[in-house]
């Protein structure tokens, strides 16, 4: 949804349009409207500048918003008083790389810096953004369907704590800022390499453990990267054997630097490589990688196109995009990605150049998934219920002020060691007591404050301003990584040049900091009792993999919504046969795909049985139906006879029944396998989404998909074919299996099945077969049997023109048979991965593509 930056009836219109012809380098809309009239953000996204009083003759105060993921639109915003551009959730200034939602305020109208009157101008900026984009008309970008910004939805505030989707990383080689000075910058932490310098000037590779331990401990992410050379010297240009030597001394600088055996590591290809060059190159070099690594932990970092060709040959789990493709996204960022580079080598972090990275997706490689990604949000859910800045007043109690405290901290990205010692502060300070004096009258309030905290006797503002001055110290060139010794410094000698100047100080009161941290128990139990105990327990029914998956409706019903439909009885359904006397499913393994061989077969069939020339096989003959419409039936939830006789490598001999969930595709009409025929579209779509959400229920990737034919067929990758199945016919599974793992990272849009449109009878000529078409032009030609046309004297129409034409009374032309087609329409057999053509002009860019949602 699209909202515009003013609501309905606060403002009077435009009093100054896009590039007019009297100001035709007006890039934006001026919105005429009075002073203090509130200004909401238009959509999602983040601040890329927030320019306090920085353009005098012009904007005066502004605002930059980067919505490019949702809109592929930045917006600008100007002529706004400074002392509006404040963050209504936490009272505090937008800061660069804020995170911002639609339809929040961000500030107010104003009359600042060049402008004649009070009004609004905003502007919006196409791909990549006001950096290298091109000024778009707004009227017709964004405010011709903008509504009503007060409608946006209302959401938890302070977004950045509970999720780290859309905060920045950097990554840089030139040399290594510290973590406070990343963090002050307002990044969520750092993509580094564990590869060796290959230029002297790279005073940045590799990463050391002293900075790693450095960044963890402020609470920023980490994530692992490869790459020595570039370019003609390219690491991927080595291949295989390339591949295995760089993952080793790659591995052993990532674990030298404190990096957990599990995390992923991402192989760079920086470059723009043909399909050739990755299959013949860039494919074995990853390969070897991945052998190394494994696949759950191999990350590749690469362009748009080869994240396509990564997915279709089963390499990496996670994938870093980068810009350089030649055109081939058109500005697009690829579905599946978890990390974008956006912008490479534009901004500086404590005088270093860095390139920066938008998150994607929750987890996307960090070292510390759980402490960065899980606990935080785990935190967020508790700070959500807890008591806000501005609820307290001078008669509030210690448990008030305590729930304030920890609330504001945790917001404040505090880990739960740093909200413990600023509550313990305030218990030592203060006893929490609001209206607490100290010093002869000199002290007031929570942190018992001097008289240059002017607001200390708002219980709130004490404990806002405090933290403030303590963020302002953590960020400083002269921070101790130990928070106990900020606190010091802080409360204790400010004037100094670091905390610890502050500490070493002859006149320094050292006891304090023994009298702050003989607090901690009391403060950890206050931690406890107000955020340790809100969990954030995820709904819905446990996983089994031993047993029967009495899950599959919930999974299937949320991936296929209408197009899923369960018949009664389906949770009873079962042979009875499983394994060691069981007689339910499991250790299930993943999902098999079988086609029936009758494209109108019945779901009654799969439930109850079939006569085979062997003799009655008795029902379920797997647990769903998937017929050509879409539909997917769900008739069973235990062991069924699908699979039969067989073997693949992870799966027992003989045991796909009990291993292997089924689903048995109506398709093709009288024979097994053709080689002629074209899957539909809908059926497919049905196979791809119910796949991957039962894989994805499961924590597997598509590589647990496999097809009747490569279990017992031609194409058992152990070359043992106890059957001769051919199912799926006509079905690439390696193909298959791509599609199925775009589907399970979220690529595809989801499918709504449509209900067909009653239209009235057309008279045009259906649509006919080459043959058909063929036939019908003969006819027309040569009159029926080709014996001429009754009508035209048994002539046939070409005689019947030529002797109009020429008066000529020749014989007849010979009658002659229809034309045989010597090639039928087998060339349609097998359902292709369409290519996409690149946009440039120098060479194309090939690669899979995918079966689309219709």
């Amino acid at each position: 949804m699209k909202y515009h930056p003013l609501a309905p009836g606060t403002h009077t219109g435009q009093s100054s349009g896009y590039r007019t012809g009297d100001r035709p380098d007006h890039r934006g809309v001026d919105i005429a409207a009075s002073h203090g009239t509130p200004i909401y953000a238009p959509a999602d996204g983040f601040f890329v500048h927030v320019g306090i009083n920085d353009d005098p003759g012009g904007f005066g105060s502004w605002l930059w918003i980067d919505a490019q993921q949702e809109w592929d639109l930045d917006f600008v915003l100007g002529h706004m008083p400074p002392s509006s551009l404040v963050n209504p959730d936490t009272g505090q200034p937008w800061k660069t790389n804020e995170r911002v939602r639609a339809g929040q305020q961000i500030a107010v109208v104003g009359s600042e810096g060049g402008s004649s009157g009070p009004h609004l101008h905003f502007e919006t900026w196409g791909p990549p953004g006001r950096k290298g984009g091109q000024d778009r008309d707004p009227n017709q970008a964004w405010l011709i369907d903008a509504v009503d910004p007060r409608k946006a939805p209302k959401r938890q505030a302070i977004e950045p704590v509970t999720s780290l989707v859309g905060q920045l990383l950097v990554d840089y080689s030139a040399g290594v800022p510290s973590a406070e000075q990343i963090r002050a910058a307002g990044y969520a932490g750092a993509v580094r390499y564990v590869s060796d310098p290959r230029e002297d000037w790279m005073r940045g590779k590799p990463l050391r453990k002293q900075e790693a331990d450095d960044l963890r401990s402020h609470g920023l992410a980490v994530v692992s990267n490869y790459q020595f050379g570039k370019a003609a010297t390219a690491d991927w240009k080595g291949g295989a054997a390339q591949g295995r030597k760089d993952a080793e001394r790659g591995l052993r600088l990532h674990t030298e630097a404190g990096g957990p055996n599990t995390a992923p590591i991402y192989v760079s290809i920086d470059a723009c490589p043909s399909e050739q060059e990755w299959n013949t190159q860039c494919r074995p070099y990853l390969l070897a990688w991945q052998e190394r690594l494994g696949k759950e932990r191999m990350g590749v970092y690469c362009n748009f196109p080869c994240i396509e060709w990564a997915i279709r040959d089963g390499i990496g789990t996670y994938f870093w995009m980068h810009n350089w493709d030649e055109g081939y996204s058109g500005g697009q960022v690829h579905p599946a990605a978890h990390l974008h580079q956006f912008e490479i080598d534009k901004q500086r972090v404590g005088g270093v150049g860095v390139d920066r990275n938008r998150i994607l997706r929750e987890d996307f490689g960090q070292w510390d998934v759980v402490a960065v990604s899980t606990a935080t949000q785990q935190d967020s859910a508790r700070w959500k219920m807890l008591k806000r800045l501005g609820s307290l007043d001078h008669g509030s109690g210690a448990d008030a002020v305590a729930e304030v405290i920890i609330g504001e901290t945790l917001r404040r990205r505090y880990n739960r060691d740093e909200v413990i010692a600023c509550l313990s502060t305030a218990i030592q300070e203060s006893g929490l007591r609001p209206d607490a004096i100290g010093g002869g009258g000199a002290w007031h309030g929570i942190y018992q404050q001097d008289e240059s905290y002017p607001g200390r006797d708002d219980p709130n503002e004490n404990i806002r301003v405090f933290l403030d001055r303590l963020d302002e110290k953590r960020c400083s060139a002269g921070a101790s990584p130990d928070v106990w010794k900020n606190i010091f410094w802080l409360q204790q000698r400010p004037g100094e040049n670091s905390a610890d100047d502050a500490y070493h100080d002859p006149d320094a009161r050292r006891d304090y900091l023994n009298e702050i941290r003989s607090r901690m128990t009391q403060a950890g139990e206050m931690v406890e009792r107000f955020a340790g105990t809100q969990g954030t327990q995820e709904e819905g029914k446990e996983v089994t993999y031993t047993g029967d998956p009495v899950w599959l409706e919930d999974v299937l019903r949320e991936a296929l919504g209408k197009r899923l439909v369960v018949h009664e009885g389906w949770q009873d359904r079962g042979t009875g046969c499983g394994e060691n006397g069981s007689s339910s499913m499991g250790p299930i393994w993943g999902v098999m795909i079988h086609h029936t061989g009758n494209v109108k077969e019945r779901w009654e069939v799969i439930r109850d049985g079939v006569m085979q020339p062997t003799g009655w096989l008795p029902g379920p003959l797997s647990q769903g139906l998937i017929t050509s419409d879409g539909t997917f039936h769900l008739v069973a939830v235990g062991p069924c006879n699908h699979a039969g006789s067989g073997c693949y490598p992870g799966i027992p001999d003989g045991c796909g029944n009990t291993r292997l969930i089924g689903f048995e595709c109506a398709w093709q009409p009288g024979s097994h396998y053709a080689g002629n025929e074209t899957w539909p579209a809908d059926q497919i779509v049905t196979m791809r989404d119910a796949t991957a959400a039962i894989l994805k229920k499961l924590g597997y990737d598509s590589s647990h998909v496999i097809g009747h034919k490569e279990w017992a067929g031609a194409e058992n990758p152990l070359g043992i074919d106890t059957q001769g199945k051919p199912d799926p016919g006509d079905m690439d599974m390696k193909w298959f299996r791509g599609e199925v793992q775009k589907a399970i990272l979220g690529v595809f849009k989801k499918f709504e099945k449509q209900e067909p449109k009653v239209e009235e009878p057309k008279t045009q000529m259906p649509e006919l077969t080459d043959h058909a078409l063929l036939q019908q032009i003969w006819v027309q030609l040569l009159g029926p049997d080709g014996k001429g046309w009754p009508q035209l004297g048994g002539r046939t129409l070409v005689d019947a023109l030529a002797e109009v034409l020429n008066g000529d009374n020749a014989d007849h032309l010979a009658a002659t048979n229809p034309p045989a087609l010597t090639k039928p329409l087998s060339t349609r057999a097998r359902r292709s991965p369409a290519k996409k053509k690149a946009t440039t002009r120098s060479r194309k860019a090939t690669g899979a593509g995918s079966l689309q949602d219709a």
